[in-house]
């Protein structure tokens, strides 16, 4: 009787043992399975769908310290022209300005110019007793559209961030001469440095371009006095520093 107990205790624990034994190799077995399978391949425009509305736009916001949109913009600057080197030309003028938003803008632009001789006229009249052909300009008015493209901060020696926008323009109107008035088309472009909220340092570069009638100015040649004696183009350089003020 107790032989029998013996063998069924012992059978208990064999059949115990197999069953352990069973139990640690299926995780052995499951790892290798899992180290010898090839990875899936990821459907990305699926996961893109299911955590993107692809419908929906989206715009970066943007932290403007100094808004421009709806805004009045008064502009006083000075700056000189390079056209003829037998003349010497300054100017002072005024824009007046719209902002519809912070990229586009209308502005209506007055310009005064100051034309005398340069000193390679005034040379030429001391040294040869003669002049040549000049035609000085008086005004400068008309309408101009402008694109700030970009804004952004920059970094004065490490010391102060500077915000600033870049912008191009492009105009149309009349340049008033000692022959004629004559239409004017320009483009350019040029940068805003913010002082304030309510005033920027601005600084343009334009080129100008009109067709223009040249008079004989020079004793003893054909035509002299007065008539016309070429036409041609004018091709205008002008460069202009000012203040920006931004009204309301």
């Amino acid at each position: 009787m107790s032989t029998q107990k013996n063998k069924q205790t012992r059978i208990v624990q064999v059949i115990l043992l197999l069953a352990g034994g069973a139990v640690s190799i299926i995780p052995i077995h499951s790892a290798w399975a899992q180290a010898g399978a090839q990875p899936k391949r990821v459907d990305v425009e699926q996961l893109k769908k299911q955590y993107w509305n692809e419908e929906t736009q989206y715009e970066v916001v943007q932290n403007r310290l100094y808004p421009k949109s709806g805004r009045m913009e008064l502009q006083l600057f000075g700056g000189s022209i390079s056209s003829d080197p037998f003349l010497a030309t300054t100017f002072m003028g005024v824009t007046l300005g719209y902002h519809f938003n912070e990229y586009v803008s209308v502005h209506a632009l007055l310009e005064r110019d100051f034309a005398k001789s340069s000193s390679a006229l005034v040379r030429l009249e001391e040294t040869a007793n003669t002049t040549t052909n000049t035609n000085p300009t008086y005004w400068t008015y008309g309408g101009e559209v402008v694109g700030s493209l970009i804004y952004g901060k920059l970094s004065l020696l490490g010391k102060a961030i500077l915000y600033y926008d870049m912008h191009i323009l492009g105009g149309a109107g009349v340049t008033l001469s000692e022959t004629g008035n004559y239409f004017t088309q320009w483009g350019g472009v040029g940068q805003q440095i913010y002082l304030a909220k309510w005033v920027a340092w601005r600084i343009d570069y334009r080129l100008h371009h009109y067709y223009e009638d040249i008079r004989q100015k020079i004793p003893g040649q054909p035509g002299y006095p007065g008539q016309v004696r070429e036409s041609r183009d004018n091709w205008s350089h002008t460069l202009n520093i000012g203040l920006s003020f931004f009204l309301f």
